[in-house]
């Protein structure tokens, strides 16, 4: 089995031996142990939300690039289109004349 999941007993070790590690700390002790997890989480949350705005921010600007994309692709086959017409339209007049 390659399974990547721990096998229940040393999953069950590692519990009561954290357990006994805790029970042997006081509340100072457990609380400066935890205060560095505690301040690296709250960095990781900030950075988080700025990634979030910064996402935001990008994603409006690839929107409206796309947007503006589309717009001038819609002139252009319209322009090329106008000219295609005018062009057989000149054809025409030529095998008239």
């Amino acid at each position: 089995d390659l399974s990547t999941q721990e096998h229940p007993r040393v999953t069950k070790a590692r519990e009561e031996a954290l357990e006994e590690v805790l029970r042997s700390w006081d509340y100072g002790s457990v609380k400066a142990a935890l205060a560095g997890s505690y301040r690296k989480n709250l960095q990781l949350e900030n950075t988080i939300k700025q990634k979030d705005k910064e996402l935001s921010f990008l994603s409006k600007v690839l929107d409206e690039a796309a947007k503006k994309y589309r717009e001038s692709s819609d002139k252009y086959k319209q322009e090329i289109g106008q000219l295609k017409a005018a062009a057989e339209a000149e054809a025409q007049k030529a095998l008239d004349a």
